[in-house]
């Protein structure tokens, strides 16, 4: 079976006990994986760089990036080649755990595979055609501009040993780290896919962790954004021409 780790902070045992629930009932055996918690001064939440195109990263979303990285350290110690990562407050369709299975023994020529209808998903993502079913009508899509939110991905052995190996160059949070499309330093930029329906959505219906950390941006910092988004669009306009279209990806 493909491994799921999923991250928890150890002062909240009640997310603990709700996700290990909740992924039994979605044919997941969840390993535990201790959150870094931004609340004590202690934490270690470098050496990823604390600023960057998005403008200085709060301390929460350090410790969120420097949580996923002890996920990835243990995808990469389990030996296995792919790993379902969770964060504990994620919902997951009765299906997930067959969704992974069909991924994991297909071995997609993509690092990193998005199972989770967050952020931007919902709006629209511009996605290639599907290259292979993974059961109850959804499919495998190749994702061609930023997908925020990272509750719910797939990671290969490999995706896993190049995130880390990257990590001292990050300047973004995790998700903008994981599934930003394009090669910058400070980006994975590897290729990513999405599971079409969705099977996982972070719901939000819990205070988030990082939500109250997130500072408005200077005049100074929306251009730096705005550049930053815009350097998805050559790529974009190619994807295009290959036959990418803007679907909505929604959770079922």
């Amino acid at each position: 079976m493909t491994p799921t780790f999923c991250i928890n902070l150890a002062r909240r045992p009640d997310r603990w006990a709700r996700i290990e629930d909740h992924a039994a009932a979605a044919g997941l055996a969840v390993r535990r994986v201790e959150a870094v918690d931004a609340a004590d001064p202690a934490a270690p939440v470098h050496p990823i760089a604390p600023g960057g195109p998005l403008g200085p990263v709060p301390r929460p979303a350090l410790a969120c990036t420097a949580s996923h990285a002890a996920a990835w350290a243990r995808v990469v110690e389990s030996g296995a080649p792919w790993a379902l990562i969770l964060e504990d407050d994620a919902e997951l369709a009765p299906d997930t755990g067959a969704v992974v299975e069909a991924l994991a023994e297909a071995d997609p020529a993509l690092p990193l595979v998005k199972l989770e209808a967050g952020g931007t998903l919902p709006l629209g993502m511009l996605c290639g055609p599907a290259l292979m079913e993974c059961g109850d009508g959804r499919v495998l899509r190749r994702a061609h501009q930023l997908a925020t939110d990272a509750a719910a991905y797939m990671i290969s052995a490999a995706g896993a040993r190049a995130a880390l190996a990257g990590l001292a160059a990050c300047d973004v949070p995790v998700d903008h780290y994981l599934f930003y499309p394009r090669r910058r330093r400070g980006s994975l930029g590897l290729p990513f896919g999405l599971v079409d329906p969705a099977p996982a959505r972070q719901p939000r219906t819990d205070a988030s962790d990082i939500a109250p950390s997130r500072r408005k941006g200077t005049p100074r910092t929306k251009l730096t954004r705005g550049w930053y988004e815009a350097a998805q669009a050559p790529g974009m306009l190619r994807a295009l021409a290959g036959g990418a279209r803007v679907r909505k990806v929604g959770f079922r």
